[in-house]
């Protein structure tokens, strides 16, 4: 699964990775656990949602350096996520329904 910020603010529920507070998309940013500066990079094991008085709090420094907690560990979601969320999403081609759900 290609990492978007998309894609990442819907793996973590639009809720602060810190915090655990939810926010609308607009009030939240992404951050780097291991920031860029400290050779961390742009993947789904490096970046979390954040609320923007969280992100201020940690600066350019790891959660632990920050005396911040992740709420879990980052990581890539399954392609199963997305094939969940496209089922409820209107618009697809009825002959997609038998490569793209089962059973259904």
């Amino acid at each position: 699964v290609r990492f978007s910020r998309r894609k990442d603010l819907l793996r973590d529920g639009y809720r602060c990775q810190y915090c655990g507070e939810q926010f609308a998309p607009s009030l939240l940013t992404l951050d780097h656990v291991i920031p860029l500066s400290q050779g961390g990079k742009t993947q789904w094991d490096n970046v979390v949602t954040a609320c923007k008085t969280c992100n201020i709090k940690k600066a350019n420094r790891r959660p632990s350096e920050a005396g911040m907690s992740l709420l879990r560990k980052p990581k890539a979601p399954p392609i199963v996520y997305y094939l969940h969320l496209l089922k409820n999403i209107q618009g697809y081609h009825g002959s997609w329904q038998k490569y793209l759900f089962s059973n259904d």
